[in-house]
C-alpha cells in the first residue's frame, strides 16, 4: 500500500519517535502500579470530605422546597397559600355570578361540538351501490316495479 510522504525510513522514525528505553517503561510502570494501589486503598479523609459536602450541595438543590429553604416562616407561607386559596375561591364565585344561563349553555354546546371534532368524529359511512343499473333506478324512484317488469328468476 502506498503512503504519503517520501517514504524514507529515517524520516518515518524520526516521525514516530523513537521508543521509550527500558528505564522509561519502568518509571511509567511503577507509577501505574502506585496510582492503582492508590485506587484500590480507596479516598482518603480529605477526598470524603470533599464528596460529602459536594452531596450535600447537590441533594439540598433537588429538594429544594419553599418550606426546606433556610429562613422561611412555615407559619407565613400558610398564611400565603391560604390567601390564594381564598382568591381563587372569590374568582370562581364571581365568574359563576357574572356569567348568565344562556352564556353557560353556549359555552357547553361549543365545549361539546370541539370534543367531538377532536375526539368523535366518525368516518364517514359508506353506502352499498348496486350493480346493475335498473335496481339503482327502481330504488332512486321508489317505485315497485310491475310484473311484467320483473326479470325472470333462474
Amino acid at each position: 500500500m502506498p503512503t504519503k510522504g517520501s517514504g524514507d525510513p529515517v524520516q518515518a522514525e524520526e516521525m514516530l519517535g523513537s521508543e521509550p528505553n527500558t528505564g522509561e517503561v519502568e518509571e511509567w510502570a511503577s507509577r501505574e502500579r502506585a496510582r492503582r494501589q492508590a485506587w484500590l486503598s480507596g479516598p482518603n479523609d480529605a477526598e470524603k470530605a470533599q464528596w460529602a459536602q459536594r452531596e450535600h450541595e447537590r441533594r439540598s438543590l433537588r429538594l429544594d422546597s419553599p418550606l426546606r429553604r433556610a429562613g422561611t416562616n412555615p407559619s407565613r407561607l400558610v398564611q400565603r397559600y391560604m390567601r390564594e386559596f381564598q382568591l381563587a375561591t372569590e374568582g370562581a364565585v364571581s365568574m359563576l355570578l357574572n356569567l348568565s344561563v344562556s352564556d353557560a349553555f353556549d359555552k357547553l354546546v361549543q365545549a361539546g361540538r370541539d370534543w367531538e371534532d377532536e375526539f368523535a368524529s366518525m368516518p364517514p359511512r359508506r353506502r352499498r351501490v348496486a350493480l346493475e343499473p335498473e335496481h339503482s333506478e327502481r330504488a332512486a324512484s321508489g317505485r315497485v316495479p310491475a310484473p311484467s317488469e320483473t326479470p325472470p328468476s333462474v
